[in-house]
């Protein structure tokens, strides 16, 4: 048995991969399950195949750089920005929220989310 704990185990397993083979573009096959990644002012930094064409986007480069605020009504950008700054203030992820989203056709419909907050 290895005398490291299993975060260092962890830690060198990723550092060894190659960009892009951090796991996440496993959500690009996962049709019903919408990643994303924020940076500090709610700018796309990455998001899922399903997502990016969910919101009418040909290819994730397309959404890099946008906000909530460029895509959906002001009032559900609001309630996601609070979300997130909750999210990073309390350092606590916010699991299994309902809450509404906008549905490819524009209309909005009731979905679960959860928020992890991410640190360098």
């Amino acid at each position: 048995m290895s005398s490291k704990s299993p975060r260092t185990i962890q830690d060198a397993f990723f550092r060894r991969l190659r960009p892009g083979q951090d796991g996440l573009g496993l959500f690009d096959y996962l049709p019903d399950a919408w990643l994303f990644i924020t940076d500090e002012q709610g700018r796309f930094m990455k998001a899922s195949r399903p997502l990016a064409e969910r919101l009418g986007f040909a290819r994730e480069e397309d959404l890099i750089g946008l906000t909530d605020y460029d895509m959906v009504p002001r009032y559900l950008a609001d309630m996601y920005a609070r979300d997130d700054r909750q999210v990073m203030a309390s350092r606590r992820p916010m699991v299994n929220k309902t809450e509404l989203v906008t549905e490819g056709d524009g209309t909005v419909a009731w979905h679960i989310t959860s928020k992890v907050p991410l640190f360098a």
